[in-house]
């Protein structure tokens, strides 16, 4: 890496230098493989453009996963569609979009949820 202390991805009040991204996305990689996650499995996404997205889209790259990012404008009959067909491994949320997940059957089926935070990821459970 030719400049890793240079601003990679800024967001808000959050920056991230080429090397704490890169490190981000190895971490989020690991855990993905750790959780079963292969090569050809869907990764969906229900995020904002916010500094979670791209990272999570790397990851995925990098094990060599399919990522399905989910617009959060549509209707919970639209996503319900689109996640029952995905056949997502994983799903990947803001936070703030519980509400219309508890609304979508087919998310039951997903073997893992992770939310985003302020400071990372964590394990998520729908109640």
């Amino acid at each position: 890496m030719q400049s890793p202390n240079l601003e990679a991805l800024v967001g808000g009040e959050k920056k991230y230098s080429f090397q704490q991204y890169n490190e981000r996305v190895n971490q989020l990689a690991h855990y993905l493989l750790q959780s079963g996650v292969q090569k050809g499995d869907r990764i969906g996404i229900l995020c904002k453009n916010n500094h979670p997205f791209p990272s999570v889209m790397m990851a995925s790259l990098k094990i060599g996963a399919v990522c399905i990012p989910l617009n959060h404008q549509l209707t919970a009959f639209e996503l319900e569609t689109i996640v029952k067909e995905a056949k997502l491994k994983v799903l990947v949320i803001d936070e703030e979009f519980k509400e219309i997940l508890l609304k979508i059957d087919a998310v039951k089926e997903i073997p893992y949820v992770i939310k985003t935070t302020e400071e990372g990821f964590g394990s998520f459970e729908l109640t």
